[in-house]
């Protein structure tokens, strides 16, 4: 009886995802040539916790490794910033995909600001810790699809 309350309990941990204090909201813009994805990760009050940026590119294939080049070398600068990585990486014979994780609870906004210099505005979404889903999805997902 013991074993089939512990198993019964263990069943329902992990069923309901036991420890998830957040909200996860997936959202996708796409055309012919490009898509982009963005998935939210949401904590208390609806602030934007984690932001993870998926953006795959069709390059046609005499050029995806020169692009390949160009994107690891633009991109490289992001894994520099606390809070933050990025990875670019090969898609078949004619595409990429660049990924750029941010953690917001990690950032260094000063150091995001100084090392991203150039490729970020002062209205990017890296730089604005603690923002909520709401002012987050009216600035940033113009054009995109959401669905938790």
């Amino acid at each position: 009886m013991k074993k089939k309350i512990t198993l019964l309990l263990i069943l329902t941990i992990l069923l309901t995802g036991c420890g998830k204090d957040h909200n996860t909201i997936e959202c996708i813009k796409a055309d012919k040539q490009s898509s982009n994805t963005m998935i939210l990760t949401l904590g208390e009050n609806d602030e934007v916790t984690k932001v993870e940026t998926i953006m795959d590119a069709y390059t046609g294939t005499q050029y995806q490794d020169r692009d390949y080049n160009k994107q690891k070398e633009v991109y490289k600068v992001f894994n520099e910033v606390k809070g933050m990585n990025s990875s670019v990486e090969k898609l078949g014979i004619d595409s990429l995909r660049v990924r750029i994780n941010l953690i917001y609870n990690d950032l260094d906004i000063d150091e995001a600001k100084d090392k991203l210099e150039g490729l970020i505005s002062d209205e990017s979404y890296i730089i604005k810790k603690g923002i909520n889903f709401e002012d987050f999805s009216k600035t940033y997902l113009n054009g995109y699809a959401c669905k938790k």
